[in-house]
């Protein structure tokens, strides 16, 4: 468990939203970056920078396609679009990576392998309460009610 006693988010999606939104204020130059700690300890506290390194230590490890995925899944989309879907993440997979054969199942699985990875993390972090996915859950609970 986290030193802070309780898990900050309720799923992996919202931490891997609140982690891509305050990675866009970073990476736009609007806020001055900040550097972990050199022995790789995070101060304790609630507060969003904190929030944020922890999120990033869980993130990485993936490989380049994987995190630019959740990113295009998870990224900020502006206060009135809707969330973007894997049909959507397909088609801009096959224009920005063409050498791939990118096809939905293919997204959708790679979609599923990054998100449980990062919940694993993220519970062992002790940031969200169980590390199964709400994609996890409904995929398996569509395979009992097919037997």
């Amino acid at each position: 468990m986290a030193a802070r006693g309780r898990p900050r988010f309720i799923s992996p999606a919202a931490a891997l939203r609140f982690y891509f939104r305050v990675h866009e204020l970073f990476r736009d130059n609007q806020v001055r970056p900040f550097t972990p700690l050199p022995n790789g300890d995070v101060p304790s506290g609630g507060c969003v920078i904190v929030d944020y390194l922890e999120v990033d230590g869980c993130v990485r490890g993936l490989d380049d396609f994987q995190a630019w995925l959740l990113a295009e899944l998870y990224g900020p989309t502006g206060f009135a679009a809707h969330q973007r879907t894997v049909a959507r993440a397909c088609a801009a997979a096959q224009l920005r990576f063409p050498d791939r054969r990118i096809t939905l199942c293919m997204l959708g699985r790679m979609k599923r392998l990054a998100l449980e990875a990062v919940a694993a993390r993220l519970h062992r972090a002790g940031l969200i309460t169980c590390a199964r996915t709400q994609g996890a859950a409904s995929h398996r609970a569509g395979r009992m009610h097919a037997v």
